[in-house]
């Protein structure tokens, strides 16, 4: 090999893929079906795994909901700052009594209800901006205004028998209170030295993972040990994430063991389709050892041939699997488990040609040179 050693090496691979059409063609088959195969099923079920686990989290398997009841006057909002605090817990949002409101401009059309909000509202601390008025500013989401026939972030709400609010901003509803739409809140004024407490009717809590319910659950409970067990209740979403965990570890060990079997096929396939190429060109390793070939030259000579062909197969494998899944109309694996698959496949078939490779580097070349 000429020139520079990567380059000549490189050179010497393609000419023997041009020179040997048969195990160019099966390598390619091989490899492109072991690809397809794997993102057709496993990256099939990779995707429904995810359809199913994010309908399951649209149902709110992280949230925790603290209601107020009985005759108790609601719940201290202290326990909103001091639930933010926990490790564990994405999200906190309490929720005052519900008024209702209407249209400023239209006191007969539909009544919309408005709540105090205290905490944060997708990642945005909800607080009434100084110096106006406590109680005058809304945020509203489009549900909202849409329902009252405003335009968006804009307009004025009138109490029933009383004060005006004004919509000022647009609120984004994250998933964990969907359930609340159409959602409008007045931001809550920071509270006054030596007030009395205000106290909330609602607090949404939102976990970080689904496995954290039961923690934060726990947490909940031990922070209204003072409540009397008729003032408040706690909802979770336990259940739900229990399902959640469940579903999952089926469906993932259930895609694990298919990629496995998969893998393993291609790569004794892979091996045994380089052994047999291998046992073909005897004679031609055997001349390049004469030669003065190391027998590094010939294991790296046909691993990066193999490599070259791998990866172009894999590629078209991936394609035909991709575009076989749109026409039927399923569902796409992500595109990063499809490039792991061609990445894994390549990797385990070149792997799978050292060890042929390396037998065949390892024979006498005067013996070889024999061979008719």
């Amino acid at each position: 090999m000429s020139g520079h050693p990567v380059t000549g090496l490189l050179r010497e691979a393609l000419a023997s893929i041009r020179a040997q059409p048969a195990f160019t063609l099966v390598t390619l088959l091989l490899v492109a079906a072991s690809t397809m195969s794997v993102i057709t099923t496993a990256g099939k079920a990779a995707a429904s795994e995810a359809a199913v686990l994010a309908a399951i989290d649209a149902q709110g398997t992280r949230t925790v909901i603290i209601q107020a009841k009985g005759t108790q006057p609601g719940i201290d909002e202290q326990l909103v700052a001091t639930l933010a605090r926990v490790d564990d817990i994405e999200a906190v949002t309490g929720f005052g009594p519900v008024t209702d409101t209407t249209a400023a401009a239209n006191p007969a059309g539909p009544r919309l209800g408005v709540r105090t909000a205290y905490g944060s509202i997708d990642g945005t601390v909800v607080t009434q901006p100084a110096p106006g008025p406590a109680g005058t500013l809304a945020w509203a989401s489009r549900a909202s205004t849409d329902l009252v026939g405003l335009p968006p972030a804009a307009g004025s709400l009138r109490e029933i028998d009383g004060p005006e609010l004004l919509i000022t901003a647009a609120l984004t509803v994250p998933p964990y209170l969907a359930g609340l739409e159409p959602l409008t809140v007045i931001p809550a004024t920071p509270p006054a030295p030596n007030a009395p407490p205000r106290t909330l009717s609602t607090i949404y809590v939102l976990a970080r993972t689904p496995a954290a319910v039961d923690v934060v659950t726990e947490v909940v409970h031990r922070l209204l040990a003072g409540v009397p067990a008729d003032g408040a209740t706690v909802e979770t979403s336990a259940a739900l994430a229990d399902l959640r965990a469940a579903i999952g570890g089926e469906l993932t060990q259930r895609s694990r063991g298919l990629i496995l079997g998969v893998l393993a096929a291609a790569t004794l396939a892979s091996a045994l389709t380089v052994l047999g190429y291998t046992l073909m060109r005897r004679k031609d390793f055997g001349r390049r050892r004469a030669l003065g070939a190391t027998r590094l030259t010939i294991v790296l000579l046909i691993a990066v041939q193999t490599l070259i062909t791998a990866a172009l197969a894999a590629a078209l494998g991936a394609t035909a699997a991709t575009l076989w899944l749109t026409t039927r109309g399923n569902p796409h694996p992500p595109t990063t488990f499809t490039l792991a698959v061609a990445v894994a496949v390549t990797t385990l078939t070149t792997l799978a040609a050292t060890l042929p490779a390396t037998l065949a580097a390892r024979r006498d070349p005067v013996r070889e040179l024999r061979v008719p």
